[in-house]
């Protein structure tokens, strides 16, 4: 199990608040991808849900708090279009 969620309360504690959630087999994944970036064969990391093409994550128990995409990267964020 991984998967990343927004925090859904509005204006509350959660409205800006990521959530990445994983059991023992989502942490060695999630350590596995991040091992591709500390060993220089990737600047980032891309883990989608099967919703978007993807089968790194799953989705979260709330709908639509789940975050599709997670991107991770090393240095600097780029903006996001719309910018």
């Amino acid at each position: 199990m991984l998967f990343a969620r927004i925090g859904t309360e509005p204006g509350g504690e959660w409205a800006q608040t990521a959530e990445i959630v994983f059991d023992r087999e989502g942490l060695e994944y999630l350590l596995s991808q991040l091992g591709h970036i500390q060993s220089g064969k990737k600047d980032h990391i891309d883990l989608m849900t099967a919703a978007w093409g993807g089968e790194d994550l799953d989705e979260s128990d709330e709908p639509e708090a789940t975050i599709h995409r997670l991107k991770i990267s090393l240095g600097r964020p780029r903006r996001f279009a719309g910018e």
